[in-house]
Parts: C-alpha cells; structure tokens; sequence
C-alpha cells in the first residue's frame, strides 16, 4: 500500500523568493504605483514590502475607481485622510501586524474623535477596519506584502431596537398628512406606503410616476458630495441608487392615487416634494418630517424609521420577504430579515399566546 509524502509547507519568506509575477501583472502594477506616486522601484521584492501604507492606499484608491460610487469614493478617502493616514501612513506595509492594527482599532474607540478626542462608536471604526483590510488584501494580490495573512479584529456591531410607527400611530398620522394636502405631507405618506429611502423621495420626480399602470420608479437618490475632503465644502446633486437592486419599479397603492393626482395638477415643476424644477435638500425635508410628528403631537423618530415600518407591516400583513425583498431594492432576502423586518410587540404577544394556547389544549385533551 502506497503511502502519500506530505511535504512542508513553504514559509512567507520562500513564497516571496519563489514569486514570479507575470508580465501582465508587472505592467499593471508600474501603471497604478505611477499614477500613485510610487517609485519604479517597487517591483523588487525587498523594495514592495518597504512601500508605506499611504503609497498603497493611493494605488488602491485608484484601483477602485471604476468599482464604487462617488459617494463610497469619498467616504473612504475621508476615512483614510481624517484617521487612518495619520496613524498608520508611514508604516511599511511589510512591517504592519495585528498587534499594530488592533492598537489603532482599539485607541480610536477610546479616543479617536477629531477635535476633542471623545470615543468613535463601533461602527465607525469597524468601517476603518474594513478598509485597512481592504487595502491590505489588494496588495497581498499585487505581491507588495501579504496582508490576507494579518488577522484584524473588527469592533462587534451593537444593534439597536430600530423604532417603528405603531398602527394607530402610522393611521392617524397619515390622515393628519391627507388633511394638510402639501407636498411635504405627501412625500411621507408615499415613503410610509412604498419604503423609500429618504434621498431618493426627495429624488423622486414625476417622470418617475407611470400614470398608466399606477407605479413609481426609483432611478436615483440625493447625495452630498465634496470634491475635496479637506475643505468640507458639498455640492447636492442625484446619484445612482444605493445598490443596483436599488433601481426598482413599486405599485403605488390605490389609495394614494386621487390625491398623487391632485398634487401633480398643482404642481408647475419636475419634482414631487418641492413642485418646482430643483429637488430638496435631505437634511431639509428630514427638519420638516420632525416638525410634522411634532405638529400632530406623534413621539420623535428618525426618517428612516418610516421605511421600517412600511417593511413591518408588510410582515403583519403576510407578505412573502422575496416580494419585500424586491420592493425594499435589497440584493438579497437575509438583509431583509435582519435589518429592516421588527416584530412589534403586538405581534410577540399573539405568538406567545399560541404557545399558551397549545399547552392548554394538551391538557383539556
């Protein structure tokens, strides 16, 4: 009986000396590393791996380009100017190890607030944390250092009860908002009843409504950003969706119908909110939302909330996820399930009371 050899495996100093990159992959590295400002020198194996982090992130920034949108473009290189750069741009990407990440992890949770050095919530670091493996990974693949080796432990995410509307609530507020008959009250009573996000109600125009079949479709949203991350100033302007699911046609609901009509021969402009040709600000339109729940005497939630609630009850009501799914322009139905499906406390306690109930029939039987 033939036994297998099982050979050593090779350690990262013999995979590094035994690598030979093609030329492919040499070109494409000189072009990146140039626009990025790194020496040519860099396809020498000692010269990658004493590249900074700043030179990598450069490269990888420019790699990226065609891949994320502009306002994920700008999130990072704030992220990266603001917090990461200071802290790890010097260091040679070679030398980088979990003990010197999970420091930087650690101190901006305690303290890493720009200005008075309050702590950063967990999430904001975790997405640090995602991006300094993401620049790690794509030069392990570009052979500078092996970065899919080093470990970074991401901040646990806390995740807060999302609030909702109740029933009474969402009834008596709409039909305070039918009452009033203005755009503002419209927008929330549509987001209330199709789960629109709020940039892309205040995107929505009425080219994006289908009189004929009684739809609306979302083609983009409103989003702030800056051409330079340094000087802070923004300019408003319609992106793309948040994702690519994102672009979706909803059925308005019949009930919304004759007063979407009435609102549209009323209005002399292109978007739905404000009746004129130039869209509203999102910061704006929230401001309003909250003046609204504080006219009718309706406790404060956020304007997301909204979407939430439309989600909810379309579980109470029965709705299959796949079908929520779609309409909410998730890519796929566990995001659904886990982030914007709440059961409310109604719907805790009939279920209790089925288990309840089932006892009590065992012992009547």
């Amino acid at each position: 009986m033939k036994t297998s050899k099982t050979t050593k495996p090779e350690s990262r100093e013999e995979i590094r000396a035994n690598y030979q990159p093609s030329e492919d992959s040499k070109n494409d590295l000189m072009l990146m590393c140039g626009e990025a400002g790194l020496p040519s020198a860099h396809l020498d194996s000692r010269a990658k791996q004493s590249c900074s982090f700043t030179q990598v992130a450069a490269s990888w920034q420019l790699a990226m380009q065609a891949r994320q949108k502009a306002t994920t473009q700008q999130k990072y290189a704030y992220l990266l100017k603001k917090h990461i750069l200071p802290h790890l741009g010097n260091c040679e990407v070679g030398s980088l190890s979990t003990d010197r990440i999970s420091a930087f992890i650690r101190e901006k949770l305690s303290c890493g607030r720009i200005g008075d050095s309050g702590k950063l919530s967990p999430s904001y670091v975790r997405s640090m944390a995602i991006l300094i493996g993401s620049v790690l990974r794509f030069a392990d693949k570009q052979n500078i250092c092996f970065g899919s080796q080093i470990e970074i432990y991401k901040p646990a995410l806390v995740r807060k009860e999302v609030e909702i509307l109740s029933i009474n609530e969402q009834l008596y507020l709409e039909e305070c908002l039918l009452g009033e008959d203005t755009p503002t009250g419209m927008g929330i009573i549509v987001s209330l009843n199709t789960g629109l996000r709020l940039g892309e109600i205040c995107a929505l125009s009425w080219d994006d409504i289908c009189w004929d079949d009684h739809t609306l479709t979302v083609r983009g949203t409103v989003v702030r950003l800056s051409d330079d991350v340094t000087s802070g100033k923004a300019a408003l302007r319609i992106d793309a969706p948040k994702t690519p699911t994102s672009l979706r046609q909803i059925p308005i609901p019949l009930k919304l119908w004759a007063p979407l009509r009435h609102l549209y021969r009323n209005s002399v402009g292109k978007y739905m909110l404000t009746g004129t040709d130039k869209f509203i600000s999102p910061r704006t339109y929230e401001y309003r939302f909250h003046r609204s729940l504080e006219r009718y005497g309706i406790r404060t939630v956020n304007y997301h909330a909204l979407r939430h609630t439309f989600a909810t009850r379309c579980i109470e009501a029965g709705m299959d996820i796949k079908t929520l799914s779609e309409l909410l322009g998730h890519s796929n139905v566990a995001t659904t399930m886990n982030t914007y499906v709440h059961s409310s406390m109604e719907r805790k306690r009939i279920q209790i009371e089925k288990v309840t109930a089932l006892f009590e029939k065992c012992r009547a039987e």
